[in-house]
């Protein structure tokens, strides 16, 4: 996975972003927690089983609030 032209491309915007000294948020959620917890992983919110809306981890109503109070934290909340 390391070697793919995906993550080549993703640490040019990166490193363009950087030069014009831009702060990128890149939001991370929870997969689903079943098939984390087989095979060792887990976060706070991996089993909220009303974080995702199916087994591909859609992200659910529930679970957009946390997204919107990451990028509330993110955006107007001063360093």
């Amino acid at each position: 996975m390391a070697t793919t032209n995906e993550w080549n491309d993703f640490n040019l915007l990166l490193s363009d972003l950087k030069e014009t000294g831009a702060q990128p948020l890149i939001p991370s959620r929870p997969m689903n927690g079943t098939i984390l917890n087989l095979e060792g992983d887990s976060s706070d919110q991996d089993s909220n089983r009303l974080f995702s809306v199916d087994q591909f981890s859609h992200t659910s109503r529930v679970g957009w609030i946390y997204v919107d109070q990451a990028l509330d934290v993110f955006y107007h909340i001063p360093d």
